[in-house]
Order: structure tokens, then sequence, then C-alpha cells
């Protein structure tokens, strides 16, 4: 990009990963993701991890050797009573809220009890496919928890109901069924229980807090805690399998670039060296133009639902292309459905101008984005990509991404527009916004809102705040 579009920034807590000491207790646990990832956090911003290797059966063993519960008597563990609601995003702040409420809280009770609760039940943690099968699914098979784990006792390790070393541990619960989608049942008072104890008394607890908690880190009255900074840094990414899926998609892209510059050096008599990936430079852009933002009636003054009009503000900003693909990120499901159920809508008298507007929009929208997908953006120049739910269903090595493709879907997007050259969202969506804040926090500063104005650096001063 230009030199215009870069700034200085300041407001970071700042943490160095690499150097947060482990306790003997969790030592061989950064041997284990060592041996499974490259641990460094620093996000590779030209997309994909060349280093990143997984080995299924090795990772599964260590797995359970990661999720073993500790016996320490000073160490207490927790089961969540609750489940996690929304989209991918809400369904975050949850999990991060149930974090918050017990490493912060932690923090304020005295010695020798401020250790407690460094354990949570795995099998407590469900995440939701919503607007797929809705079917809740446990944290483990979405997320790397070997890596997690490695991060305590600054983040709570997960550990698994069924390795416990002895049936006392946890004798006031029991989770039983489907093993991806346990159900419990407490054998006492849930509030009375301490084998484990339980946490989150309402549906909203947990999000709540987090949000006070953000609320009082963005008006200054407290810095953003260590665990947060872990969180937003890299303790917090993809299952391994899903991790893959992201790398070989990027990779695909890279593969293309090469094929372009190969053609041109060809022409030159240049040789280029197939050994050095070229250099991938994307842009993803969060197009929040699906039917349901259309009508939602907060924010309106900030909102922008053509798609049309975000891209005149693409041109407007960039003259000429800045990045040599672009990532699309929405609903293409949700925008799909809405167009073939128009028809339907249209044939009903009781319809309303107001449906006939929003109709209207879909399908155009929708008709512009199979244009540039085929034809591009600056005049075919930069190719247009999509990925999220359509990639999802595609990941037949990996079932469970297969299955709840809506979930995964935007897991695969989230952390690929984490890692974009640039990144263009919506202040109107808590998608958008946790981007620029990850992306902030990985010092990856070229972030945007797409506004009835034009285009704006969403990540001057700091991280931006969702408040829509």
């Amino acid at each position: 990009a230009n030199d215009k579009h870069k700034h200085k920034h300041k407001h970071k807590t700042i943490i160095n990963i690499n150097n947060i000491k482990k306790n003997k207790d969790s030592s061989s646990l950064s041997v284990i993701t060592n041996n499974i990832t490259n641990t460094n956090t620093n996000t590779n911003t030209t997309g994909g991890n060349l280093q990143f290797h997984f080995d299924p059966e090795l990772y599964e063993k260590q797995l359970s050797e990661s999720m073993t519960p500790l016996t320490n008597p000073n160490v207490t563990t927790v089961a969540y009573l609750q489940g996690l609601y929304g989209g991918f995003r809400n369904q975050y702040m949850n999990f991060a809220g149930i974090i918050h409420m017990i490493v912060d809280q932690n923090n304020k009770t005295p010695p020798p009890h401020h250790n407690s609760h460094s354990q949570i039940i795995v099998q407590s943690i469900k995440w939701k496919d919503l607007f797929g099968t809705n079917q809740k699914i446990r944290h483990d098979y979405f997320f790397d928890v070997v890596h997690w784990n490695s991060y305590y006792p600054h983040l709570p390790r997960l550990v698994d109901y069924n390795t416990a070393p002895n049936p006392e541990m946890f004798q006031d619960i029991k989770f039983y069924g489907d093993a991806k989608s346990p159900k419990k049942q407490w054998n006492v008072y849930e509030w009375n229980a301490t084998r484990p104890y339980a946490i989150g008394r309402t549906g909203m607890q947990a999000v709540n807090q987090y949000k006070q908690y953000t609320r009082r880190v963005v008006e200054g009255q407290h810095n953003r805690s260590q665990w947060d900074v872990l969180m937003l840094q890299g303790a917090f990414r993809p299952h391994p399998r899903i991790q893959l899926v992201i790398d070989s998609f990027l990779d695909s892209l890279r593969d293309n670039v090469y094929e372009t510059n190969h053609e041109n050096n060809h022409e030159t008599n240049h040789e280029y060296d197939r050994q050095k990936p070229p250099p991938l430079s994307y842009m993803a852009l969060h197009a929040r133009i699906e039917p349901d933002m259309q009508k939602h009636m907060i924010c309106k003054d900030l909102k922008v639902t053509n798609i049309s009009d975000i891209i005149q503000s693409l041109y407007k900003e960039f003259e000429e292309p800045p990045v040599s693909k672009v990532l699309i990120i929405l609903n293409r499901p949700i925008l799909e459905k809405e167009v073939a159920d128009v028809k339907g809508r249209n044939n009903n008298s009781n319809n309303n101008n107001s449906n006939n507007n929003h109709d209207a929009l879909a399908e155009y929208n929708l008709r512009v984005l199979n244009e540039i997908v085929q034809s591009g953006l600056w005049g075919g120049r930069v190719q247009v990509v999509e990925a999220g739910t359509g990639l999802a269903k595609q990941s037949s090595s990996y079932p469970i991404a297969t299955e709840n493709w809506s979930l995964v879907g935007s897991i695969i997007d989230f952390f690929l527009a984490v890692q974009a050259s640039i990144f263009v969202g919506t202040a109107v969506s808590s998608f958008s916004v946790d981007i620029e804040i990850t992306r902030f926090h990985r010092d990856q500063m070229e972030n945007y809102h797409y506004l009835p104005h034009g285009l704006e650096l969403s990540t001057v001063t700091g991280p931006p705040r969702f408040e829509c």
C-alpha cells in the first residue's frame, strides 16, 4: 500500500509469548507443541505456514497427554453449565468470558487459593454450528488444545473428563452419550459441587462479563489482561486439521501466483526458482451484505449494504491494485437462499415495498458477487476468491469440518482475514471488529472500515470497539 496509509500505533499491551515461562507441570506440553507445529506466534503475513507439519496419530496421542487432569491439590477444576450461543464470534466472546471469570477472578483472590480453578472440563465447552446443522460439538474438535494447554498456568488447562486419574476427582458430575457432543448430569446440586466446581449461572453471564471487561479496557480503566493478549496473539487457534485446510488454500493461491510469474519470466528467459515460494499478498474483504444486515436497524448511518458501493470505495482508495488477490468473506448460502425465496415472496399479496427493496438488493448483490468472482476486480487484474463455508464443505479429510460447515467456514474466514496483507470490514459487525482487534495485536495495521463516504483506517490509535 502507499506510504500515506502507514501510521504509528500506540496503546497496545505487548506480551512476548515466546518468553512466557511454563511451570514444571506443563514443561512437557511446550515440547509437545513444538513437535506438532512451528510455535512462533508471529503471523506469516504472506499467507500460509510453509513450516507447518502435522502427524494425526502423534497429535491424538499428545492431545490425550495434554488433556490429562493435574492432581495437584491446589489445582481445582470447573465445568461450564451453559451453552455457547450465536455465531462464531459471539461464541468466542462467551468462551473468552469464561476465561475472564476464571483468570481475573482468581487474580483477585489472595494466596494460597489464587491458583484455584485452573482447569476446565473440555466436555462442558461445546460450540454450535449455527445456520448449519445446529449441533453442538466439543471445543477440542475445532481448536488446538495441545497448543492452548502449553500456556498453562497463564491460561487455564482444558482437560478430559474421561482421563481423570481416579473416579473421585470428578465425582459430582457425569458426562455420557455421544463423545463429540456429550450430555452432562450433576450428581449433587451444582452450586454445592466441588469435584468439579460449576461456573456460569446464566446463559449470558460470561458474555456480559466479557463485554464489561472490554469496555473498561477501551475506556482506559483497565489494561488488557495477559490471558486476553495471549488469545489474540495466537494461543487460541484452529485445530491442526482445520489449519491444514487454511494453509492448503493459501498454497493454492500462491501456486496461481507462481504460474503467472512463471509465464512472465519464461518470455524473458529468466529462471524462476520453484523452491522459493513467491510472495502472496491478498486483501480480505468482509462484505456484510447478507439480507439480515439490510433489515437490521442498528447503526444505519454506518452501513453499506450495496456491494457495488463497497467496490467503488476500494477503487477510490486504491487507484492501482494493492494486492494480487481479494478474499471476499460473506455467508453465500444465506444470500443464495434469500434470492431463491424471492419468487415466493413476490407471489405473496401481503408483500410490502420494504421487502421488495430488500429482495431487489439481495438479487443485485448476488449477481455482482458472481460477476467479480468470475471476472475479478481492477479490470480483471486482481482475482477474487472465496473460502469459508464452501471450503469447509470440501474438507473431506476432516469430517468434522464437512459436517459443521457453517461454524468451520467462519473459523476459516476469520483466520484467513487475520493473515491478510490488508483487511477491509465494517464497523457494524462484531466479526469485522474482532478481526481488526486480533490483527492490531499481531502488528497487522492496515485495516479499514467501509463507510458511506468511503474507506477509513480503523486501527490508527488502537484497536476499534464494537458499538453496534
